[in-house]
Formats: structure tokens, C-alpha cells, sequence
């Protein structure tokens, strides 16, 4: 398949872990990085669906794009016991 679709490392995603670090207007979020950059976040389909709560301080995976590494989605919430309320 690599020798018909050469392209498909240019389309590859890039996973990695950060911390949100404040939520923006429009459903974004500033999140820092584990190697110190910042990016602007949005959430990802099925926490979008299923109406998942994120504030500043959870730890987050996110899914960088491609064409501009300062833009990113959001696709897990680390579930945090400092944050989580009590029930």
C-alpha cells in the first residue's frame, strides 16, 4: 500500500498528552503541551456527543493536525480524582 498512496506520512496524525491550561469562547481550549508547546483545542466527536465537561487542569490527550501544529482536537479526558466532584 505505501508504493500506491505515498502521501499517507504526510496525512499521519500525531497523538500526544497535555494540560488544559484555560477554556476559550466557542467551545476551545488553550492546552499546554508535554514538550512546552501551546495549541488551541476543541473537542472530539463522541466527548462532544456525549456532552464530556472539561476545565482547566484536566489532563487531555490530543490529536495535533497536520497543516498547523498549533490547532488540535481533543480525544480523551484523563479521568482526575482532584476535579471529579463527589457523589
Amino acid at each position: 500500500r505505501s508504493t500506491l498512496f505515498p502521501y499517507t506520512t504526510l496525512f499521519r496524525s500525531s497523538i500526544m498528552n497535555g494540560t488544559v491550561t484555560e477554556t476559550l469562547k466557542g467551545g476551545q481550549f488553550k492546552i499546554k503541551l508535554e514538550n512546552g508547546m501551546d495549541c488551541i483545542g476543541t473537542l472530539g466527536g463522541k466527548l462532544r456527543m456525549n456532552s464530556i465537561k472539561i476545565i482547566p487542569g484536566d489532563e487531555v490527550l490530543v490529536d495535533l493536525s497536520p497543516y498547523d501544529i498549533t490547532k488540535c482536537r481533543i480525544i480523551f479526558r484523563e479521568r482526575n480524582t482532584i476535579n471529579t466532584p463527589n457523589k
